[in-house]
C-alpha cells in the first residue's frame, strides 16, 4: 500500500476511534468528506472502503442508529493491522466492518453508491480545475454535465477561479468570445 494512503487512513481511523463514543454525526461526516476526497484522488480500494465506512456511520447516526462496541473494536483492529503493515488483516477488518454495518442498516448499498458518486464529482471538479472542459471532465468520469456543473457552481467561488487567470488573460478571453 502507498505510504501516503496508509498515513491518511491511519489518521482517519484514529480520529474516528477517538470521537465515536458520544460524538455527533457531523464529526464523522467531516471524516467521511476527508476520505471521499482521498478516494477521489487515489482511486484505491482501501480509501474507497474507508470512505464508505465513515459515510455509512454518519448516515446511520443521523437516523438515530446506535453504533455498538463491535464497530469500535473493528475500527481498532483495522487501525492496528494497518499500523503494523498487515495489509491482509486490515482488509479483512474492513470487510468485517462493512458486513457488520450492513447488518445494522440495510441501506449500506445506497451509501456505497453515494460515496462513489461523490468521489466522481470531486474528481471531475479537479479535472475541470486543470483546464479540461466541463463536458469532457463529466464524460471521463461517467457523470452528467448538469451534475458536475451544479457541483462546480457550489464549490468554486468566483474569487477562487479569478485567481487562476490574470486580468490581461481574462480580458483577452472576453475579447475573443465577443469578437472584439
Amino acid at each position: 500500500m502507498n505510504e501516503v494512503i496508509r498515513e491518511d487512513i491511519l489518521s482517519v481511523l484514529g480520529k474516528a476511534i477517538a470521537i465515536l463514543p458520544g460524538c455527533s454525526s457531523q464529526e464523522i461526516k467531516k471524516l467521511s468528506d476527508q476520505t471521499i476526497h482521498n478516494a477521489s484522488i487515489f482511486q484505491d480500494e482501501d480509501s474507497i472502503a474507508i470512505a464508505v465506512i465513515m459515510y455509512s456511520l454518519s448516515k446511520m447516526m443521523d437516523r438515530g442508529c446506535i453504533i455498538d462496541k463491535q464497530v469500535t473494536g473493528l475500527l481498532k483492529e483495522a487501525r492496528d493491522s494497518l499500523s503494523e503493515n498487515r495489509d491482509d488483516n486490515f482488509r479483512s477488518a474492513e470487510r468485517s466492518l462493512i458486513e457488520h454495518l450492513g447488518r445494522l442498516d440495510s441501506k449500506i448499498k445506497l451509501y456505497v453508491e453515494e460515496v462513489v458518486h461523490q468521489a466522481r464529482l470531486k474528481k471531475g471538479f479537479k479535472v475541470y480545475e486543470h483546464g479540461v472542459s466541463l463536458a469532457q471532465a463529466a464524460s471521463l468520469l461517467g457523470i452528467s454535465q448538469w451534475e458536475l456543473a451544479s457541483y462546480v457552481g457550489k464549490t468554486a467561488s468566483p474569487a477562487h477561479m479569478a485567481g487562476k487567470y490574470n486580468a490581461r488573460a481574462r480580458l483577452s478571453l472576453a475579447r475573443r468570445l465577443f469578437g472584439l
